[in-house]
C-alpha cells in the first residue's frame, strides 16, 4: 500500500474519531440541558445542525492532503467553541419513568436529632443522639421516635427543610426536596405529679412544695406533712420553667390544741410560687390563746330566765389578737339592759358591742336582755317590764270628775333610792280626780281600804275603787232657808286631803241655826231659875 493511500486512510480515521467526539460532546450537553432546562432556560439542541457541522468538518479534513496533530487540536477547539456558543443544537433526549434522572452529586442530607432533658433542664448524656441520612430529592422519607418511654415525656417534634405530612409528633413523613432536612425530637423527664406519679407534664416545669402544722391539726384532723406539686405556667398558660403558680394551701385554722387558737403561716410564706421555691417547706403555727366566753341572757317580766332565748358560747383567741363580739341592736319585745366585760378593756362605747385586745386573762362578755311589752301608752317604753307594775282604778255611785266612769289602767315604774328602775323600788300613786260627781242620793265617798300612799312590786295588777257614800235617812234635814240667807240653797263643802285620803267636814247651815236657838232657850230657862232662887 502506497504512502498516499495510507495518509488518506489516516485522514478518514481521524475524521471519524472527530465525528464521534462531536456526538459525545453534543450528547452530554443535551443531557445536562434536559435535567436543568427549567432552571437555566437553555434551548434544545437540533439534530440537523449537529449533522451539518460534522459534514463540514469531515469535508475540510478529507480535502486536506495531510492532517497534523495541530490541525486536529485546532479542529477540536473550534468544534467545542461552536457547541458552547449554541451554534450546534441537538434534539432533546426523552426519558422514561416517573422521575427524571439526577446526577449523582444532587443529594440532600437528613439529620435526625433526639434530645433528653433532665428535671433540672440539663441535657441527658446517656440517652438521645444524632443520625444522618443521604437521600435523593423527589423520593419519600419517614422517620420516628419512640411512642412511649418510661420516666420521660415527648415534648416536641420540629421539622425543617421538608413539609411534615404526619399529624403525630413522634413521626415525620414527607417528600425529599432540594434542601437539607433537620428533624428534632425533644424528650423531658417526667416522674412527678400531684398524685405522686408522672402526669405527662415535664418535671422541668414543675416544683415540689411541702406544708406542716404545729400546735394543732389540719382542718381534716390530720397532722401529716402535705406534699404538693405545682406546674409553672407563663402568661398564656403554657408550662414554663420561667412561669409562676398560685399556691393551694391546706385547709387549716379550726383545729388548735387546747390552750391554742387560730394562728398564722410563717413569715416568708408565698402565695405566688416560682422555680426558686422548688423544695420549700411552709409551716402553719397555732398561737397560744385565752378563752372568750360570751353569755346572752333574756329575763321574762316576772324576773325568770328565759329557757327559749339566749345562751353561752366559748371561743379561743390568740394572745395579742383583737376581738370583736356583739349582740343584736334590736330584739322585738325585749330591751338590752346591760353589757359587762371582764378580762379585757372594752374600747367600744356601745353596750351592744365589745372590742379589745386579748391579754393574759380569760375574757367574759355578758349581755342582759329583759322583756319589754308594756308602758304608759300601752306599748313598749324601753323600760324592762320587770321593773314596772300595772294598776287599775274604778269608780262606783258616780263618775270621775271629768264625767267618765271607765276603768283606768296605769303602768308605774318602780325606782330605788338612787332613782334607777328596780324591781325592789317604790312609786307614789297618781290617783284619778274624783269626788265631785256623785249620783243623786250619794255624796262624797272614799277609796277602798287596800290603797296605800306608795306602791311596790306586790301591788302589781292591784285594783282600787272609789265609792261615793249614800246619804242615809237618819241624816238631819234642815228647813229651807230664806233666799236672803242662802239664795241658792247650797251647802258649803270643805275638803281636806291627808295622805291621799279625803275627809268630809261639811255641815248644813240650817242645822247650826237650830242648835243655836236651842242653846239660847236653854240659857233663858237657866237664867229664870237662878233669878227665882236668888229672890
Amino acid at each position: 500500500m502506497s504512502n498516499k493511500r495510507v495518509n488518506k486512510m489516516l485522514k478518514i480515521g481521524s475524521c471519524l474519531g472527530l465525528i464521534a467526539a462531536i456526538f459525545s460532546v453534543a450528547a452530554l450537553s443535551g443531557m445536562n440541558v434536559a435535567v436543568h432546562a427549567e432552571e437555566n432556560e437553555v434551548e434544545p439542541v437540533k439534530q440537523e445542525n449537529l449533522d451539518e457541522t460534522a459534514i463540514e468538518a469531515t469535508k475540510d479534513i478529507l480535502n486536506s492532503d495531510s492532517v497534523s496533530t495541530e490541525d486536529i487540536n485546532e479542529f477540536e477547539q473550534s468544534l467545542t467553541e461552536k457547541v458552547q456558543n449554541k451554534e450546534i443544537q441537538k434534539e432533546p433526549i426523552q426519558f422514561s419513568g416517573s422521575s427524571e434522572p439526577v446526577v449523582e452529586d444532587n443529594k440532600v442530607t437528613v439529620t435526625v436529632v433526639t434530645e433528653f432533658y433532665n428535671r433540672d433542664g440539663s441535657l441527658n448524656t446517656e440517652s438521645g443522639g444524632i443520625s444522618t441520612y443521604t437521600r435523593t430529592p423527589g423520593t419519600s422519607f419517614n422517620v420516628s421516635t419512640a411512642i412511649y418511654k418510661r420516666g420521660w415525656i415527648l415534648e416536641s417534634e420540629t421539622v425543617t427543610g421538608m413539609v411534615d405530612t404526619n399529624p403525630n409528633n413522634y413521626k415525620a413523613e414527607g417528600i425529599i426536596g432540594n434542601d437539607d432536612i433537620m428533624i428534632k425530637y425533644v424528650w423531658r423527664e417526667d416522674n412527678i405529679g400531684p398524685d405522686g406519679q408522672a402526669d405527662k407534664i415535664p418535671d422541668q416545669y414543675q416544683i415540689k412544695v411541702s406544708y406542716d402544722v404545729v400546735n394543732g391539726t389540719w382542718n381534716d384532723g390530720t397532722t401529716n406533712t402535705v406534699n404538693k406539686v405545682y406546674t409553672l405556667t407563663d402568661s398564656e398558660g403554657n408550662p414554663s420553667d420561667q412561669g409562676t403558680a398560685r399556691a393551694q394551701l391546706p385547709s387549716v385554722g379550726n383545729k388548735p390544741n387546747e390552750g391554742f387558737a387560730r394562728g398564722s403561716w410563717q413569715s416568708g410564706m408565698k402565695y405566688t410560687l416560682t422555680k426558686e421555691d422548688d423544695g420549700s417547706n411552709f409551716v402553719y403555727t397555732y398561737a397560744p390563746a385565752k378563752n372568750v366566753t360570751v353569755i346572752t341572757e333574756f329575763y321574762n317580766r316576772d324576773g325568770s330566765l328565759s329557757t327559749v332565748k339566749g345562751g353561752t358560747s366559748t371561743y379561743t383567741r390568740a394572745i395579742g389578737s383583737t376581738i370583736d363580739f356583739g349582740t343584736a341592736t334590736y330584739n322585738r319585745g325585749w330591751i338590752l339592759e346591760s353589757e359587762t366585760v371582764t378580762g379585757m378593756v372594752d374600747t367600744n362605747p356601745n353596750n351592744y358591742r365589745a372590742q379589745g385586745t386579748v391579754g393574759n386573762e380569760d375574757i367574759t362578755i355578758k349581755y342582759v336582755w329583759r322583756e319589754d311589752n308594756i308602758g304608759p301608752d300601752g306599748q313598749a317604753d324601753k323600760i324592762p317590764d320587770q321593773y314596772q307594775i300595772e294598776v287599775t282604778y274604778d269608780v262606783v255611785n258616780g263618775t270621775w270628775n271629768d264625767g267618765t266612769n271607765d276603768t283606768i289602767y296605769k303602768v308605774y315604774t318602780l325606782f330605788d333610792e338612787n332613782g334607777d328602775p328596780s324591781q325592789d323600788g317604790t312609786v307614789k300613786h297618781e290617783l284619778p280626780e274624783v269626788g265631785n260627781a256623785p249620783l243623786e242620793g250619794y255624796t262624797i265617798g272614799e277609796w277602798s281600804s287596800n290603797i296605800e300612799y306608795e306602791l311596790t312590786h306586790k301591788d302589781d295588777e292591784a285594783h282600787f275603787t272609789y265609792t261615793y257614800s249614800v246619804i242615809s235617812d237618819t241624816d238631819v234635814k234642815p228647813s229651807k232657808p230664806s233666799d236672803t240667807e242662802n239664795p241658792k240653797n247650797e251647802s258649803t263643802v270643805k275638803e281636806t286631803k291627808t295622805e291621799n285620803k279625803v275627809v268630809n267636814t261639811a255641815y248644813s247651815t240650817n242645822v247650826l241655826s237650830v242648835l243655836g236657838l236651842f242653846m239660847l232657850s236653854l240659857a233663858g230657862i237657866l237664867f229664870g231659875v237662878v233669878k227665882k232662887y236668888l229672890k
